[in-house]
């Protein structure tokens, strides 16, 4: 949850636990945090 309100992508619900993503967002979110979970793996 907090990886996607990170991302430019607008939540209807910021108290969801759980955010599911169609198939051309969760493309966007991988992109735009890709570096983010590169280090986040790494450490």
């Amino acid at each position: 949850m907090k990886q996607v309100a990170k991302c430019t992508l607008r939540l209807k619900n910021m108290d969801a636990r759980n955010v599911h993503l169609c198939k051309e967002h969760y493309k966007q979110y991988k992109k735009e945090t890709k570096t983010d979970r590169s280090i986040d793996s790494i450490y």
